[in-house]
């Protein structure tokens, strides 16, 4: 993960596919310039056997916002958040 190379996360969104799946995106950089686009599985359900999955939909994508859990203050989950303007 780009973390270990000093990377900062500079975005962090989720969307959902043409097929439903749902993906986030991290984007990091380094010295003012991206060096990765990481794209994950939000609930694991890959509908292909294949296990492969695309990207979201430009407009099914949001910024997402983490809040931390009660009575757990190493954890996060995902807030509700706003549409992206993208």
């Amino acid at each position: 993960m780009g973390l270990d190379r000093g990377d900062k996360v500079v975005g962090d969104f989720g969307g959902e596919t043409a097929r439903g799946e749902l993906v986030g995106i991290l984007l990091f950089q380094r010295a003012g310039k991206l060096t990765e686009l990481e794209v994950y599985s939000v609930d694991g359900q890959i509908k292909e056997k294949s296990g492969k999955f695309s990207l979201p939909t430009i407009d099914s994508m949001h910024v997402l916002l983490w809040e931390p859990v009660p009575g757990h203050p190493n954890f996060k989950v995902a807030a509700k958040s706003p549409k992206s303007p993208a």
